[in-house]
């Protein structure tokens, strides 16, 4: 084999090493890709719950407030009656 046939087909086989290198490169970022995706959405459902919850929870303080504040009239009705 000539010297310019061994360069040619040492370039073929660098050509091929690094297309390969890129490809598993690719699917790597392609996975890392995935993997943000599902983390930025369980983050979103994360945030969706403790919205909830904190509305809930200022909800029951609420609602525990207006109990409270009616319990004395409750009760002085209850001592004129």
């Amino acid at each position: 084999m000539s010297t310019m046939n061994k360069l040619k087909q040492g370039s073929k086989d660098i050509s091929k090493e690094v297309g390969n290198y890129l490809f598993e490169n690719y699917k790597c970022f392609l996975k890392t890709k995935d993997s943000i995706t599902d983390l930025h959405k369980t983050f979103l459902d994360l945030q969706t719950t403790l919205t909830s919850s904190y509305a809930l929870t200022l909800n029951a303080i609420q609602t525990n407030l207006e109990a409270q504040s009616t319990k004395p009239e409750e009760l002085e009705s209850d001592e004129n009656s």
